[in-house]
């Protein structure tokens, strides 16, 4: 699609905060800008769009943290795909931030995508970019990782969300508490729960998620993307005689 022009993006004309909103100040103001329309179409149709393109459906303080904290779009492209085997699958993404892969997601398979983030702001903006751009099969949680009810998923995304917590990585913001102490104890959870879950669950790391996987689990296929290695793992056993798989574009 061509390039958005500066400043083209959520509400063409309409005004919306350039800071992260404080309780009670609205997210967005006027209506979805022509061109932001576009890129949602772009997606659903197989066409290519940039991560400068898709961002502007983001207030402007969101796109900041886009370079280093969301997926980058071919990879949340990809990694979808991998992980939405069959229609209706159920992803979950953990520390969804703004929305951007399951957005990504929900616009270019047949799954069904959840997000949960712990900060407010990022659940309300990709709620108001859901809706407003009519983006279906996809959800966002407000809550915490630890007090999730997993069961019903198909496919697990992480994409590194605990690595914030570690004095050498830069936050997101400053809105939550961050300290080693939680990173340890969010890492240990998913171990737990990927040793007890079932053998039909997906899960794609992109950049790892800072623990190790289980003995039962293997690399089913793997794949350089963007700024690291994204990962299908399986808990199912491969078929003898095949190792992983080298996955092409």
């Amino acid at each position: 699609m061509p390039p958005l022009p500066p400043g083209e993006g959520w509400g063409e004309g309409a005004e919306f905060a350039t800071v992260a909103p404080r309780q009670g100040m609205p997210i967005f103001a006027g209506r979805m800008g022509t061109l932001s329309s576009q890129v949602f179409e772009a997606l659903r149709t197989g066409k290519p769009v940039s991560d400068e393109e898709f961002d502007r459906v983001f207030p402007p303080w969101a796109r900041k943290p886009s370079s280093l904290h969301w997926t980058p779009l071919e990879t949340a492209r990809r990694a979808a795909e991998l992980l939405a085997w069959r229609e209706g699958a159920r992803i979950l993404d953990v520390g969804s931030g703004v929305g951007k892969f399951c957005l990504v997601g929900a616009l270019t398979t047949d799954g069904v995508f959840v997000g949960v983030e712990q900060r407010k702001q990022f659940v309300e903006v990709a709620r108001a970019v859901a809706r407003r751009g009519q983006v279906p099969r996809c959800h966002f949680l407000h809550g915490n990782l630890l007090e999730l009810d997993w069961r019903g998923f198909d496919g697990l995304y992480l994409y590194n969300p605990f690595a914030e917590n570690l004095p050498d990585h830069e936050p997101i913001d400053e809105t939550v508490k961050r300290s080693v102490r939680k990173y340890r104890r969010y890492v240990r959870f998913i171990e737990k729960l990927l040793t007890e879950a079932p053998a039909e669950l997906r899960v794609v790391t992109y950049h790892g998620f800072g623990g190790e996987m289980p003995v039962s689990w293997s690399e089913a296929a793997y794949e350089w993307s963007g700024s690291g290695p994204l990962v299908l793992w399986r808990k199912t056993p491969a078929p003898r005689g095949r190792g992983v798989e080298e996955l092409q574009g």
